[in-house]
């Protein structure tokens, strides 16, 4: 199991991709994958994808400026098969700052 924490001050009318260049961009392996995510403006908006899938179509990220954690934010899960490419999408509207944590863990 890997986890990767991301945290950016995105400017005004921006995007923001946070798995570029991580190790695990790309599924090594079937596996199992939980995102917490906040913003700390109403505007930003967040897509998921995973390979070819679409697992969240543009929508709102969470506002909270707490503990990232799944009692705070709601916890995007999924499943990547090997190969998947691993997508987030971040479009900050108003400069924002966005603080996230993906959990990825093999499956089998």
């Amino acid at each position: 199991m890997a986890t990767f924490n991301f945290r950016t001050a995105a400017g005004a009318s921006s995007t923001y991709l946070p798995l570029t260049g991580w190790q695990y961009e790309y599924s090594p392996w079937f596996a199992a994958l939980k995102l917490l995510i906040q913003s700390n403006q109403t505007d930003s908006s967040l897509q998921v994808t995973s390979g070819s899938e679409t697992i969240q179509e543009n929508s709102p990220i969470a506002q909270n400026t707490g503990q990232l954690s799944d009692i705070n934010v709601p916890a995007v899960k999924w499943r990547a098969a090997p190969g998947d490419r691993l997508k987030l999408l971040i479009t900050v509207v108003t400069a924002a700052t966005i603080t996230g944590q993906i959990t990825i863990a093999r499956m089998g």
